[in-house]
């Protein structure tokens, strides 16, 4: 018969390498104190590594860089799924990714509609911020979210007709109407208006 630890080891034995597991997925072999052990013993003998709290991976390694660092979004996708929130890209870093801006954000920072927090993902920290705004969140996790995030960031002061242009060569065809019938600010669909009109 299996300990706890061997079942733990054996089941993480099955993981792929580099694939994020959660404590949650061994509570079946015990309680979580004794799978928080289990674990914590794990990292301490570089079997597994944390990449944020109760969540860790087996390390894939790569010759030329060693440990391939974890992505950082698809920890933060793992979290907001075991706390059933929704977790959008801020809009300095989106405006940052859609070449709307030169600005690099100093913090990483995600929109929440769970609690405002810090938290560590691969020695790194990361803020949470809440927003009790659901339109900011549509479409979360997407080109067109990522656009929206964007747009409500920048403000209508320097959201143009053109920068609506140029957002549109990022989306396909079916990705812009998604934007366009989305729940905007008046000022955003009026500029998006504008935009169909420059040749």
């Amino acid at each position: 018969m299996l300990s706890i630890n061997q079942h733990i080891r054996e089941k993480i034995g099955k993981t792929e390498l580099g694939v994020l597991f959660s404590s949650k997925d061994f509570l079946e072999f015990g309680e979580r104190s004794v799978v928080d052990k289990a674990l914590s013993r794990m990292v301490k003998n570089n079997e597994i590594n944390r990449a944020a709290r109760g969540i860790f991976f087996r390390p894939k390694k790569n010759r030329f860089v060693g440990n391939v660092p974890i992505d950082i979004e698809s920890v933060l996708n793992l979290i907001s799924q075991q706390n059933g929130e929704t977790l959008q890209v801020h809009g300095a870093e989106a405006a940052r990714r859609l070449k709307l801006s030169t600005q690099m954000p100093v913090q990483t920072i995600f929109y929440t509609n769970g609690a405002t927090r810090n938290i560590i993902i691969a020695n790194q920290q990361v803020k949470l911020v809440h927003t009790s705004n659901q339109r900011k969140l549509q479409y979360a996790g997407t080109q067109v979210g990522l656009v929206i995030s964007a747009l409500w960031y920048l403000g209508k002061e320097i959201v143009t007709p053109n920068m609506i242009k140029i957002i549109q060569n990022y989306l396909s065809e079916e990705e812009y109407i998604m934007l366009k019938n989305a729940n905007l600010a008046s000022w955003i669909h009026k500029t998006i208006s504008s935009a169909e009109l420059l040749v």
